[in-house]
């Protein structure tokens, strides 16, 4: 199909929408005044409960290095889910979801804890990924 066929047919759609008063026209700025125009059926949607901010994800899975490696090097702005990817593909740990991170306030590590119950030790670093060890600060 041609691009002239599509642009009228995209006009000719906009001209209908108008005249139904389902748009504005800068000839027709209140359409409900409209000789030709039908009001649209309505039906009311139930409410759900408000939302709130974004739930940041948790599970190794879901991780935006799941998707794209170039970031994987950096320890800057890791989600629980990201903490889950380093401690399971970066080390190997049982942590395929971290359900919960503390920072220490007289170290320079945070807690993780995975799903599995397994307690680690995060230490971020700008210019790498993270460092993460069990909480004897050893690898095994």
């Amino acid at each position: 199909m041609e691009k002239r066929t599509v642009g009228i047919i995209l006009a000719a759609g906009l001209a209908v929408l108008v005249g139904k008063g389902a748009l504005e026209s800068k000839k027709n700025p209140h359409p409900a005044s409209s000789s030709t125009y039908v009001p649209a059926e309505t039906k009311a949607v139930p409410m759900s409960a408000p939302l709130s901010q974004a739930v940041e994800p948790t599970k190794a899975e879901d991780s935006k290095f799941n998707h794209d490696l170039s970031n994987a090097h950096s320890s800057r702005n890791l989600s629980k889910a990201d903490l889950a990817w380093h401690a399971l593909n970066t080390y190997g740990w049982d942590c395929s979801e971290v359900i919960a991170e503390k920072q220490s306030a007289t170290e320079k590590y945070s807690v993780i804890t995975c799903s599995s119950g397994l307690k680690l030790r995060v230490y971020k670093r700008s210019d790498t990924h993270p460092i993460v060890r069990n909480m004897k600060g050893g690898y095994e």
